[in-house]
């Protein structure tokens, strides 16, 4: 089982969709958990925390309403299943420090920072990540891939952005994500939304490649195979 911890104050949820959905048209099983202050998945999944903690969307399981990690594990062991066994992926979107602990953090495949290109998000982002090693919850020199979201032509170069977050102590891989700000992905992630459906076709193409290289340097699959489950992932709606 690969555990991908998202980390960070942006709001992530449309891109931890769209990668759930991408990785569940290899046939892998993935479970998408919901850590966020502000539950933000119940307002784009039907029905999610009404009844069950665990729901099926768009070909995976998304979990909310847990409080940390090894509630979510004792959840599903009473539901007779282990989370090892029930699931090749766990992606979860971690704003509440409490959810998670040091060895989740330690046993994690991948651990994303995730941020927009405001001054007020970098300077947030690195306290968060300086007092999350101060209190031992992550160790330093852990390596971390770096996600920009919302991202637009500017003359902000990358050495400058990651300078923001080098004297943290964590290790960053020099591959870095872009993603851009586009009209057409607004409207399909409102879209989205309300509808409460996963749409995913028509994303801007350079959305796309940037995601695809996301999963690529995630899972160690080839990029021509993400191209290949892309084309699967937005034949199946949801």
């Amino acid at each position: 089982m690969n555990i991908w911890i998202f980390a960070g104050m942006a709001d992530k949820s449309d891109i931890l969709l769209y990668l759930s959905k991408l990785v569940t048209s290899s046939g892998k099983r993935v479970l998408l958990v919901d850590a966020t202050r502000l539950g933000r998945y119940q307002y784009s999944i039907p029905k999610l925390g009404l009844f069950l903690q665990i729901t099926q969307f768009a070909g995976f399981d998304v979990a909310e309403g847990f409080q940390h990690y090894n509630q979510l594990s004792g959840y599903l062991e009473e539901q007779g299943m282990r989370m090892e066994e029930a699931y090749d992926y766990v992606l979860i979107d971690l704003e509440v420090e409490q959810f998670a602990d040091a060895e989740l953090f330690r046993s994690a495949a991948a651990r994303v920072w995730v941020s927009d290109y405001g001054r007020m998000q970098l300077e947030r982002g690195r306290k968060w990540l300086e007092n999350q090693i101060e209190t031992g919850l992550i160790e330093r020199d852990s390596p971390f891939y770096s996600v920009y979201v919302q991202t637009v032509d500017s003359q902000l170069h990358n050495h400058y952005l990651t300078s923001y977050l080098a004297k943290c102590g964590i290790m960053w891989h020099p591959e870095l994500t872009f993603l851009p700000l586009d009209e057409s992905n607004v409207a399909l992630r409102l879209e989205n939304e309300h509808n409460q459906s996963l749409r995913i076709k028509p994303l801007s193409r350079r959305y796309k490649r940037e995601l695809r290289q996301l999963v690529s340097r995630l899972t160690g699959w080839e990029e021509r195979y993400s191209r290949r489950l892309w084309k699967i992932a937005e034949r199946r709606q949801a």
